[in-house]
């Protein structure tokens, strides 16, 4: 199942079957944890049982702490995770699934979603999935579209209003009133934007189609352009060797960076193998089906990406996960003294480091757990039961209430 759109997959019967959900999205522990028990609610009703084990997707960007939050959220919910797994390489098993036996192929995955614009090239072959690049860039999704198209709309009430100042409630107005245009732009040729009373005398009405929602869009969509390239330099890969171009996420509907994106493959037409809406929870599915099915499969199941650049160099805006000492190095000149530095995650994405100096064979490692300003085990313990007073007490608060209007009614009589 995927908390960023909130739907489920169901492996059943040899085919997946996705099961939509409304609920929003948020990177709460609680409301997670809420969200998740609506939809095991939603689950158990279509498949007639109860569900005790699920693999999570999350957003590629999500930071290893944000990460164990949506874990420990399914465990407030109940459930056994079996794994956590970011988005991209769900899709990824979604395509090798419907792929077997099609042959090694090369692929890529352009993920928009509302935080960001990612770019993922695969090396397929039957259930092997093997990650080539791996690319995200934040404030590029969904929302910087919203803030380009809401920015022009301020720019002109500016103009016409002799830069009156509107307040931050009228801003707020006109944003959620563009990130609903946006939204129904990637479906529709046109939409209109209504703002009730943005001064004393005016309503905010206007219409805006997708041509000149284009020309705003087009230093994005030239950003766009060479993220998509830094992707393919990066995995060392000509573009005439991509078999497959995947645009999922929920902004991909976008005609104009659909066509973009053809156009950088030199006009290949885009993979509708799989809904770009359902791809990630039809993948978490057959993940989920191959961990507690067939165990001999699970070790083909794809890597799991890492968000960030990984360095042993000290920078700015670093992410400390550990440290280290490799000691008693024999003293040389600067640029000498060669050290071996290994970066290595595995299948549930725990990071081992190692580093060994190549003249003495001198050898170090730590293992980067996450346990570090984390939710312990009794902390979790402590907050499903919390949350099972919560319900008990609110079950009975109704029923009483019942009670007291039901006597009501009867007194009245």
């Amino acid at each position: 199942m995927t908390l960023k759109k909130s739907c489920i997959g169901v492996f059943q019967q040899g085919k997946v079957e996705i099961i939509a959900n409304d609920q929003g999205n948020s990177q709460n522990t609680v409301s997670d944890a809420d969200r998740l028990k609506t939809l095991l609610k939603t689950a158990k009703v279509f498949l007639g049982n109860n569900v005790n084990d699920a693999v999570i997707t999350v957003p590629a960007y999500l930071n290893e702490s944000q990460r164990e939050a949506t874990k420990n959220a399914g465990a407030i919910s109940g459930l056994n995770v079996l794994r956590v797994i970011k988005e991209p390489a769900a899709v990824a098993h979604s395509y090798a699934f419907n792929m077997v036996a099609s042959g090694e192929r090369n692929i890529v995955i352009v993920d928009m979603s509302a935080k960001a614009l990612s770019s993922y090239v695969f090396v397929v072959k039957d259930l092997d999935v093997s990650v080539k690049s791996d690319l995200t860039k934040l404030n590029e999704g969904g929302d910087e579209l919203t803030t380009i198209l809401s920015n022009k709309i301020m720019e002109g009430l500016h103009q016409k209003y002799h830069n009156r100042w509107f307040g931050s409630d009228t801003y707020q107005q006109i944003r959620r009133e563009c990130e609903r245009a946006v939204k129904s732009l990637c479906r529709l040729d046109e939409t209109t934007i209504y703002v009730n009373r943005i001064t004393e005398n005016d309503d905010l009405y206007m219409t805006v189609d997708l041509k000149y929602f284009n020309s705003m869009i087009e230093s994005m969509r030239k950003r766009f352009i060479e993220f998509v390239n830094l992707s393919m330099s990066d995995a060392k890969m000509d573009k005439r060797q991509i078999h497959d171009v995947m645009f999922v996420g929920e902004f991909s509907h976008l005609p104009k960076l659909r066509s973009t994106l053809s156009d950088i493959f030199f006009g290949k037409e885009l993979n509708k193998s799989i809904n770009p809406d359902e791809a990630v929870a039809h993948g978490a599915a057959i993940i989920a089906t191959i961990i507690s099915g067939d165990k001999s499969e699970a070790a083909l199941l794809p890597p799991d990406i890492d968000p960030l650049s990984l360095s042993e160099e000290t920078a700015k805006d670093n992410n400390l996960f550990g440290r280290f000492a490799l000691s008693r190095i024999p003293p040389a000149p600067r640029g000498v003294t060669k050290i071996e530095v290994t970066f290595d995650i595995d299948a549930n994405g725990i990071l081992n480091f190692s580093a060994t100096d190549k003249s003495t064979g001198k050898h170090n490692k730590i293992t980067i757990t996450n346990d570090r300003r984390r939710v312990s085990e009794d902390e979790i313990v402590r907050m499903v039961n919390q949350a099972r007073k919560i319900r008990i007490a609110a079950k009975e608060s109704l029923l009483s209430y019942i009670h007291h209007v039901k006597h009501s009614i009867e007194d009245e009589k």
